[in-house]
């Protein structure tokens, strides 16, 4: 039994397809093409490309613009929690080789912001491309951080320590009235 790790970016009805394996992550051209017309016979054709076989299993990151879902069959194949591999860090990865220009955010389903792509350069809001990822969080790859001290960038801190300074010195003059 296969576990294929598979992304798919779907935008204006088109979809690029990706398999993460053990040398990385791959672009399948389909037809000889990085991105087809998704169609109902899209799903089967790509695991004819992809070369599932019965048993195998499916780790799914959908992003899209409009809500999509795989057929049936395909979700029917999904693997236990624990061999999900997506993260952000993954599919930052591999939006990347997707190579977006236009300024894209793609958020999580309840909102988050996961990841910005693309240029953002003297753009209005409106113009922004919102998708959505929809996957399995991986336990394995999960970004850990130590909730017991806040995390402040270098511009936060220095003033915060400005902060400390200014209220150590107002209470000793306070200490002095």
């Amino acid at each position: 039994m296969n576990i294929f790790h598979c992304l798919f970016w779907i935008k204006d009805n088109m979809v690029v397809s990706m398999l993460y394996e053990p040398n990385g992550l791959n672009i399948i051209k389909i037809r000889g093409r990085k991105a087809v017309t998704l169609t109902d016979a899209f799903w089967d054709e790509w695991r004819e490309y992809a070369g599932m076989c019965s048993g195998d299993k499916t780790d799914i990151c959908l992003i899209y613009d409009k809500k999509t879902m795989p057929d049936e069959q395909l979700l029917s194949t999904q693997c236990e929690s624990a061999d999900c591999i997506w993260s952000r860090t993954k599919i930052e990865e591999a939006l990347k080789m997707i190579e977006i220009t236009e300024p894209t955010e793609i958020r999580d389903e309840n909102g988050m912001l996961l990841v910005k792509a693309g240029c953002f350069m003297n753009v209005k809001k409106e113009d922004i491309v919102l998708m959505t990822a929809c996957y399995r969080k991986s336990d394995k790859n999960a970004e850990k951080t130590d909730l017991s001290e806040p995390q402040m960038t270098g511009f936060l801190k220095h003033y915060h320590e400005e902060l400390l300074k200014y209220k150590k010195g107002y209470e000793r003059g306070m200490r002095k009235k």
